[in-house]
């Protein structure tokens, strides 16, 4: 009987001092989140850093007779691509919001979900999902971005 008292509190202990590890990670994900938004929607040129250097980012494009066309770039192409389109979208306003954000634990990191509303799209919302993870010095990066876009100028 002694042994499953003391089974017992091992257990209690353990769970006690990995519970507030998850719990850490998941409140940082919410953050780093939050931080994505805010660097987007602000035109910061740092925003690049919030992916991991072999990230992969995925557009689907669908067109208006519901063709999905699938783009993957390298975080090296992105940065290209955002050069060019940065300044356009801040001389239009554009800017994201997004609902219904969900977090999954994913292998050492976390699934990211939700949808997307862009500034230029009354009304419409597109599929967004993002797989981050802490990296070696434990920052969180983006490994995967996924997002739905109809608009021309996406990218």
């Amino acid at each position: 009987m002694k042994f499953v008292h003391k089974l017992i509190l091992i257990l209690v202990i353990l769970l006690n001092f990995s519970l507030p590890a998850r719990s850490n990670d998941f409140d940082e994900c919410k953050t780093f989140f939050n931080q994505y938004v805010q660097k987007s929607n602000n035109y910061s040129p740092s925003f690049p850093d919030l992916f991991a250097s072999n990230a992969l980012i995925k557009r689907n494009k669908i067109s208006p007779n519901g063709e999905v066309k699938q783009t993957v770039y390298t975080k090296t192409a992105y940065v290209k691509k955002l050069k060019i389109y940065v300044p356009l979208a801040k001389l239009v306003g554009y800017k994201n919001s997004f609902s219904n954000i969900s977090y999954t634990k994913e292998g050492n990191g976390f699934r990211i979900k939700g949808y997307r509303f862009p500034s230029t799209s009354k009304n419409q919302s597109y599929n967004v999902s993002w797989l981050v993870m802490k990296d070696k010095n434990g920052d969180w990066k983006i490994l995967e971005d996924y997002t739905e876009t109809r608009n021309k100028l996406s990218f």
